[in-house]
């Protein structure tokens, strides 16, 4: 049971204008045994307004609080008529003596302290003045998670005025999906999940789904904090798995995407737009690639609204993401041992840092920097010493292949180790964003097995939050120039590219690739009308509970780490930066794209780009029907399915002897698909069109 303090005070009521301010001098120690919480109160009698309204109401919260570490303590307001706000909490310093007001001009849940002088409340409390009473006792609830520092409250107080904060009534339903998790009674921590429940409301497309409708689905969790920077925000990320009984891992199918016991839920924070995640995944499986699926949510912790998330798969080992072959303790010699893996660059935070350093630095390295490739699957825990022993060894030989050996040459060289098309596609991917982590951080790459090809693969995409624009350092905003160009902007940072980008860039083969690549791209679903006609789908989608979670989280037009200026006051105006920053990012690309595309060139990619090409799709983008043409393809199609975004199957024939196909789009939305083609030497080939 909870410890309450509650302390008698010396309350003082200041009229001035149209303020009227209640405030209290006695202050008192938190409790620190990291379970209980202290509440100190004020009560307010004779207010003015017996309703606080849009008229008249809650204007700021000041207190004054000595901690050794903020980061432990989470501060609540608490109204006469029980509704409860988080006001504080989190913070880096150690002492804050601040006032919160919506009307701010910085934010309390960001950025290092000290905290003084006036900034706007980590959640909007605009709801106390929704009709809620003013007189009565007013509550500062202070919680430490963590025993050993203690906390000391020197002050606080409230104020009342006209023209305050409105509008943020509980929001009842969601076109969404609304994900509930109960804690019971724990807190979600990092590296550590925690077993919880899971429930699902969600009446299918087109539906409205209500916070108190019964869910139509319910299942175990184990649910943990996640991310790297993005820890740092209130807003948090959780990974979470699906558990059995016994508490083991257990696929399931989840809002119509394929089976699997691990996801992730996206704050998208620092993403205002909640966008940049979505449409670079997006984007990357109309290449044909797997990436990991999406779909926004709401939602619901302990009956808390969370605001809007983005649910997606987490990378790993599987049939429908992934496809690579499965590695158990015993696979350690002959073919058995040389597949899959998967494997990354990126940040230690994430994991145990586990794995290996490239035997090559990077191109810049002024403090000498290095290169770790990280286990991903198997994990640290998992891998074996041979199965370690075989994929640092292979990835060397790629290196030294890439560094010593010959380029210009299609079947020579480092293509015998690696697939072009997929560096091909991901440099694309990260310079259309202009992401600035890209090649260096979230890097994912995995290697398959040599009877399925024994080449190394780069993706599937990971985490473009700060991408297409979002970030202020190393000239991350501009539309001009290139990300791959980081270690010549940001010298000195600790996480360089591997070498492997200016060595592919010196290979006129790759560079003509790009060029083919590219241009056939953007006449297609990379054109400027494709597009913006995905975001403006995305966001007709969540723009209701977008405009909600930024009453939930008053940042809008605020800084939040890495935001360039200007921070745009509203939901709209961060859609319309996002789209004016890609139609000139893809200007400057189309000017200075390298390499020559001629048709006597088109082999100079890949054997599977080649024969993409000589399949027609009229017209492209189409209306209500496509033609597809294969006369042209030396193998003959004996199957092909047509995709969605999500993943989902929409259309699946053998064709037989068939070299035209006509296809009716009536019951397709409008949005990007793609093919993927079996031909009769087993070569699966993809092609992707927009439908409009």
């Amino acid at each position: 049971m909870h410890r309450f303090c509650i302390f008698i005070f010396l309350m003082i009521k200041i009229s001035y204008l149209d303020a009227q301010v209640f405030s209290s001098n006695m202050g008192g120690s938190v409790v620190d045994d990291g379970r209980n919480f202290t509440d100190f109160t004020i009560e307010v009698q004779q207010l003015d307004s017996l309703q606080l309204n849009q008229h008249f109401g809650l204007t700021q919260v000041c207190f004054n609080l000595k901690h050794g570490d903020l980061g432990q303590v989470k501060i609540q307001l608490i109204s006469p008529d029980s509704q409860m706000v988080d006001i504080a909490g989190g913070l880096f310093a150690a002492d804050c003596n601040v006032c919160l007001d919506m009307k701010a001009g910085q934010y309390i849940g960001h950025g290092w302290g000290p905290y003084n002088g006036t900034h706007r409340p980590l959640r909007n409390f605009g709801k106390m003045n929704s009709g809620g009473r003013s007189n009565g006792i007013w509550t500062l609830r202070i919680k430490d998670y963590y025993s050993g520092v203690q906390g000391f409250l020197e002050s606080w107080s409230i104020q009342f005025g006209t023209n305050p904060p409105f509008g943020n009534k509980p929001y009842l339903s969601s076109a969404l999906p609304i994900l509930k998790i109960n804690t019971n009674r724990q807190e979600i921590v990092d590296y550590t999940k925690r077993t919880m429940e899971l429930e699902l409301i969600d009446k299918g497309l087109g539906a409205t789904n209500y916070f108190t409708d019964s869910s139509t689905f319910k299942h175990a969790i184990g649910i943990e904090i996640r991310g790297s920077s993005s820890q740092w925000f209130p807003k948090k990320s959780f990974g979470f798995e699906f558990l059995d009984s016994l508490g083991e891992d257990q696929k399931v199918e989840l809002l119509g995407m394929p089976a699997e016991s691990d996801w992730i839920l996206s704050a998208s924070f620092t993403d205002k737009g909640f966008i940049n995640n979505v449409l670079a995944y997006d984007l990357f499986r109309a290449l044909g690639w797997y990436a990991s699926r999406t779909r926004y949510v709401e939602l619901v912790i302990n009956g808390e609204h969370q605001g809007l998330y983005v649910l997606m798969e987490k990378i790993k080992q599987d049939n429908n993401r992934v496809d690579i072959s499965k590695l158990t303790s015993i696979d350690s010699a002959g073919s058995d041992v040389t597949g899959g893996y998967i494997f990354k660059i990126d940040k230690t935070t994430g994991g145990n840092g586990a794995g290996w350093f490239s035997k090559i630095a990077p191109i810049v390295n002024p403090n000498n920097q290095t290169i770790l490739f990280q286990y991903h699957y198997p994990s640290d825990e998992n891998i074996t010493e041979p199965q370690k022993k075989y994929i640092q060894e292979f990835v060397d030989q790629f290196e030294q292949t890439l560094q010593n050996g010959p380029l210009h040459q299609k079947d020579k060289g480092w293509r015998l180790l690696a697939d072009e098309s997929s560096f091909i596609h991901y440099f694309l991917l990260n310079e259309i964003s202009r992401n600035t982590d890209g090649y260096r951080l979230s890097t994912f790459l995995y290697k398959t097995k040599d009877t399925k090809g024994n080449k190394l693969y780069i993706g599937p995409p990971w985490d473009f939050d700060i991408a297409f624009g979002n970030i202020n350092y190393c000239d991350g905003q501009k539309t001009t120039g290139w990300a791959v160009d980081f270690g010549n902007l940001c010298p000195g940072d600790n996480f360089q590219l591997p070498f492997w980008w200016s060595r592919l860039l010196s290979d006129s083969l790759f560079i003509n690739g790009l060029q083919c690549e590219y241009k056939k791209l953007r006449a297609s679903s990379w054109s400027n009308d494709s597009i913006l006609h995905l975001i403006d789908q995305h966001v007709e989608n969540i723009f209701p509970s977008a405009q909600e979670n930024f009453d939930l989280w008053p940042i809008l037009g605020l800084y939040i780490w890495p935001n360039p200026y200007p921070y745009p006051a509203n939901y709209s105006s961060e859609i319309i930066e996002l789209k004016n920053w890609l139609i000139l990012r893809l200007q400057w690309m189309d000017r200075n794209m390298p390499g020559i595309c001629l048709v006597s060139e088109n082999k100079n990619a890949t054997q599977a780009i080649v024969d993409a090409d000589a399949i027609q799709i009229i017209p492209n983008p189409a209306t209500d029907q496509i033609k597809i043409d294969f006369d042209e393809l030396d193998s003959k199609v004996e199957k092909l399915q047509i995709y969605n975004m999500h993943g989902q199957i929409l259309f699946d024939q053998f064709l037989g002897a068939s070299s035209q196909l006509k296809i009716n789009l009536q019951p397709f939305n409008s949005g990007i698909y793609y093919l993927k083609i079996q031909l009769s030497n087993n070569q699966l080939l993809h092609k992707t069109f927009v439908k409009i």
